[in-house]
């Protein structure tokens, strides 16, 4: 797995260049820039000695089927999970979003071809509900409810459920923040169009704080990160 990230983390990398192409023209907003962030910021956690100490020996005593359901807010969104699944031993069984349908499929199927002993495939919904022993789900809070009344239906108790919905994280100022607190504040608020689980959706700041020397590091940064159009 760590040969296949290290292999991503070069943006020649001919699977990266194939499947960052397909992902731009799919339906979403992404831009070329975002998608370039998110595969190396993942890439460069995927390290040997990263991987170890994140699974902490946990392994699966009785193998189950997982079906994860991908969300699509974010290029590469639906990783973790994946690593979850397959590094504790259990089959992933994984449905991506319509916005992002190759980023993780290719990524998976270049830690495959390393000869990988890891049980892993996408399919559809459908499959998805007949053949999972668990479910992982990630979506608005409507798609939380369906997700859980379509559980109960298909027989998965609510102890092999992992359920996310609607979240978001909010700013504090205090008008004391340096440089890189501004900058980590709108890498927070602006990245990905604010679209990722943890954004920053809300401030709170004195109504006497000027928003100028914020404002200005959120203009630096949509210059790096420019919005899709």
């Amino acid at each position: 797995m760590a040969r296949a990230a290290e292999s991503w983390s070069d943006p020649d990398c001919s699977a990266r260049q194939q499947a960052v192409e397909r992902t731009l023209e799919s339906d979403n907003r992404f831009t070329e820039e975002a998608i370039a962030f998110a595969i190396n910021q993942q890439m460069a956690l995927l390290k040997a000695e990263n991987i170890t100490a994140w699974i902490r020996g946990r392994h699966a005593r009785r193998a189950l089927t997982v079906g994860v359901l991908n969300a699509g807010n974010i290029p590469l969104v639906g990783l973790q999970d994946w690593l979850a699944v397959v590094l504790t031993g259990h089959a992933y069984l994984g449905v991506v979003s319509s916005k992002s349908p190759h980023l993780l499929p290719a990524f998976a199927s270049s830690v495959l071809r390393h000869n990988v002993d890891l049980d892993s495939a996408f399919t559809e919904i459908a499959d998805l509900w007949e053949n999972a022993d668990a479910i992982v789900a990630t979506g608005s809070n409507a798609t939380k409810a369906w997700c859980a009344k379509e559980s109960t239906r298909n027989g998965i108790a609510e102890s092999h459920r992992l359920l996310r919905g609607h979240r978001y994280s909010i700013a504090v100022l205090d008008g004391k923040e340096s440089a890189s607190d501004c900058d980590k504040l709108a890498e927070d608020t602006l990245l990905h169009e604010g679209s990722g689980c943890r954004s920053v959706a809300l401030v709170f700041a004195p109504d006497t704080l000027a928003p100028d020397r914020y404002l200005e590091h959120f203009a630096r940064f949509r210059a790096v990160f420019p919005c899709h159009v």
